[in-house]
């Protein structure tokens, strides 16, 4: 069963503070109610270098501390597709002469298909 919490809802790596290479806090949130896993998905999916299959499979299953069962897999999934659409249409209405729309509908197309096996 999923707890609702609150969430930052903006997780990304900017808005990540560190000191002295440790966790120091947070800034910029655009706080939700919901799974936590969502803010894992966000913060994964906001970066290309954390968005590799190696860091998604350690992440999901360190929150989770145990393998993840098919059915948080498909959960995993649609919260990476939501995230990829929060975060387009922030780029579209903050940097819309940035965007790599090929690249954008490729990776959605991708998270909701792997979403569908």
């Amino acid at each position: 069963m999923t707890h609702s919490s609150l969430l930052h809802g903006d997780l990304t790596p900017s808005n990540i503070l560190l000191k002295d290479g440790r966790l120091a806090g947070f800034i910029d949130p655009d706080p939700i109610g919901g799974d936590g896993l969502y803010d894992l998905a966000y913060l994964l999916t906001s970066s290309p270098v954390l968005s590799t299959r190696i860091y998604e499979e350690l992440a999901l299953e360190t929150y989770l501390q145990r393998k993840p069962t098919d059915d948080e897999i498909i959960k995993w999934n649609i919260y990476k597709g939501l995230s990829l659409v929060k975060q387009t249409s922030a780029a579209i209405k903050w940097n819309p002469g940035d965007l790599n729309l090929p690249a954008l509908i490729n990776k959605l197309q991708n998270v909701f298909e792997g979403a569908l096996r």
